[in-house]
């Protein structure tokens, strides 16, 4: 059976097939994106629930990372509810880059958030530092990664993988 026929909604399996087509998928952008970050293989990166990377001792490493930096990221939220999401590449040695910010209201309808809050998301996410990368029977690959900030009340209440 092709890759093509296959289903991939479901799986969680690593499959190679060419990840530049899939929905989600970043493309590297000179504008914003470091070109010393270089991927394993840029026409497979898989989905973090595929391979689980990981930081530090898993979750509940990343909360305690961004219990430090909640205050400053509360004080530029200009919304009342919504989500705020970072999405970004996690390569086979650990490192980050191609970070992109999404954000809905409560309604879930994309919102534009100020400049400096989204920047101050993005390098809250690039100064978390190395990462344990995704890998599927010893084998280590690039994969995508998202963490979303749960926002009611205009302040953080939460962290999502």
């Amino acid at each position: 059976m092709s890759l093509l026929n296959r289903g991939f909604a479901q799986n969680t399996t690593p499959h190679r097939f060419n990840s530049k087509q899939k929905v989600g998928a970043i493309e590297f952008d000179t504008a914003r994106d470091n070109k010393e970050f270089h991927l394993c293989d840029e026409f497979n990166i898989m989905e973090y629930y595929q391979t689980n990377p990981k930081y530090g001792e898993g979750f509940k490493s990343i909360r305690m990372y961004f219990k430090n930096h909640l205050n400053t990221i509360n004080e530029l939220i200009d919304f009342e509810t919504g989500i705020i999401t970072v999405r970004f590449i996690i390569n086979c040695k650990g490192k980050t880059d191609r970070f992109r910010v999404f954000v809905v209201d409560g309604n879930y309808k994309m919102l534009n958030i100020n400049q400096q809050l989204e920047q101050l998301c993005i390098n809250t996410v690039k100064n978390m530092g190395d990462w344990k990368p995704g890998n599927d029977s010893g084998e280590y690959f690039d994969s995508y990664f998202t963490l979303s900030l749960k926002i009611r009340d205009g302040k953080i209440n939460g962290i999502l993988p």
